[in-house]
């Protein structure tokens, strides 16, 4: 099977090349770079099979950062010749393993709280959210 990286830049002059309306997304821990990046679902099976990811789910006009000026001397698998940097991508706490309000990982193997919780996705910042968290305690006992 062959995968492409789809939102590596692949020339054109649009403002928008490369950025996805929406794709899932991963976070490299094992990279381990300084400042937040996005990893598209080709680039996790090829450039990161091996490495420790965090899964994302899906966001909105982000373009794959694997191989950029963040990850050093390494390449892209898929792309080697990429933009140094991906300006218009926009990271949340998420690309470090943190949700919520409650900045804490999920699931929260360290947490205060036995009893499970749901996450929901914002549509508009697309961060995660526990339901505790953004629910009336009345709505959730309705449940």
């Amino acid at each position: 099977m062959s995968f492409g990286c789809a939102t590596c830049p692949s020339g054109g002059s649009h403002d928008l090349q490369g950025y996805m309306p929406r794709q899932p997304l991963y976070s490299c821990e094992t990279c381990g770079t300084a400042d937040p990046a996005a990893i598209c679902l080709a680039c996790s099976l090829h450039c990161h099979a091996d490495h420790s990811m965090i899964e994302l789910y899906t966001k909105r006009r982000v373009r794959c950062d694997c191989g950029n000026n963040k990850f050093g001397a390494r390449l892209c698998k898929l792309e080697p010749k990429k933009d140094a940097t991906n300006e218009k991508n926009v990271y949340n706490q998420n690309y470090k393993g943190l949700y919520c309000t409650c900045h804490r990982p999920y699931p929260d193997l360290e947490g205060e709280d036995d009893n499970p919780d749901e996450m929901i996705q914002c549509v508009v910042c697309e961060d995660w959210f526990h339901s505790k968290e953004i629910c009336p305690k009345t709505l959730r006992t309705v449940r």
